[in-house]
């Protein structure tokens, strides 16, 4: 049965029901679907003006799925990070926060890479001209990037987006701090 975080109660998503992992697959998908439809913006026009000469659009093509699937291993891997227990033990060591971090994107970009390569040589045991293949990896880098910009994008403004609605917990449960018997507003503290 899904669960949901506190941190996502407020979206009303489910989580992955799985023990050992608690992300928000829904988002996920979402920066995925907003990732696919800023490729298609990117893509449309670049195809409409002719800017891929015409024997080229199938390799043009090929390197933007290509290039989606890469994305969608490695918002898979992204999704890690996201997981609503893993950094909760990190919390307080951003060394270690930023080693896991670190190693996913590493993760990813390996996966992006292995799903190149793999496209290069089926392509290449087909006997595709050096033109098509330059075709299918410059359009395979350029999708990567964008995808890369788009779906971090999202997930950063998803995550700040929660960590801002979620209610802070009071620093001294039980007493007042000197604004509040003041009747003033007391200030947030912005955590890192």
């Amino acid at each position: 049965m899904p669960q949901t975080s506190p941190a996502n109660a407020h979206h009303g998503t489910a989580m992955s029901g799985s023990p050992s992992c608690a992300v928000d697959v829904l988002l996920l998908g979402r920066a995925f679907g907003f990732s696919v439809l800023v490729v298609l913006l990117f893509a449309a026009p670049v195809w409409a003006l002719g800017l891929v000469p015409q024997d080229g659009v199938p390799f043009f093509a090929a390197g933007i799925g290509a290039s989606l699937v890469a994305a969608l291993l490695a918002i898979c891997v992204h999704g890690r990070f996201l997981d609503a227990r893993a950094p909760a033990a990190l919390n307080n060591d951003a060394r270690l926060l930023a080693g896991r971090l670190q190693a996913l994107l590493a993760v990813a970009f390996g996966v992006k890479l292995a799903v190149l390569v793999l496209g290069v040589v089926v392509l290449r045991q087909i006997g595709v001209k050096f033109e098509a293949l330059a075709t299918f990896c410059i359009t395979f880098a350029a999708v990567s990037l964008v995808c890369q910009l788009a779906t971090a994008g999202y997930l950063s403004r998803a995550v700040n987006h929660r960590v801002n609605r979620a209610p802070a917990a009071p620093r001294n449960a039980g007493t007042e701090n000197a604004a509040e018997r003041s009747g003033r507003p007391a200030e947030q503290d912005h955590q890192p």
